[in-house]
């Protein structure tokens, strides 16, 4: 005897096809771990990935709070010292002040699945997932001039023989 939720009972080629990828979207975001020293105070670029070979169709998208600071290619932009955005971090032996700037950086995991005959396959992409981390980012010290060369030149020139009113 067969009622009519019978047919319920087997998955079908998309059903089977998705959970793959989901599992393949936890197993993912279940290895995208930063560890604290990895996160705080940073001076240097971060690696983002955005797949990984043994997960073919996941994808890892990554965002920040501050683009200008840490963008999403794990790009490290240190900020002067006098961001407004600039907390003190500690104090160094010398009475000087170490200062960080806050970024959240989000990571979404999602996956392509496809199902069907070659060459007629449907596709379709999971629900993303996203986790979120918290990085500082160590601004440069008190004092320390920025920007490219030519910017620097022309500070420079502008304090010497302007400002202090040096005869050339």
């Amino acid at each position: 005897v067969c009622f009519t939720g019978c047919s319920q009972l087997t998955e079908t080629p998309e059903q089977i096809a998705k959970k793959a990828a989901e599992e393949a979207v936890q197993e993912v975001f279940g290895k995208i771990i930063f560890g604290e020293a990895d996160r705080t105070a940073i001076t240097g670029n971060v690696t983002f990935v955005t797949e990984n070979k043994n997960y073919p169709g996941v994808k890892i998208e990554w965002s920040s709070s501050e683009e200008d600071v840490i963008d999403a290619t794990g790009k490290v932009t240190r900020p002067s010292y006098d961001d407004e955005r600039a907390e003190v971090y500690k104090v160094n032996e010398d009475g000087t002040e170490s200062r960080i700037v806050k970024v959240v950086i989000t990571a979404t995991v999602s996956a392509t699945y496809s199902w069907g005959p070659e060459g007629n396959a449907k596709e379709l992409t999971t629900e993303p997932i996203s986790k979120q981390f918290n990085f500082s980012v160590l601004t440069m010290a008190d004092g320390i001039d920025t920007g490219t060369i030519k910017d620097v030149k022309a500070r420079a020139w502008n304090y010497i023989y302007v400002e202090q009113g040096v005869e050339k």
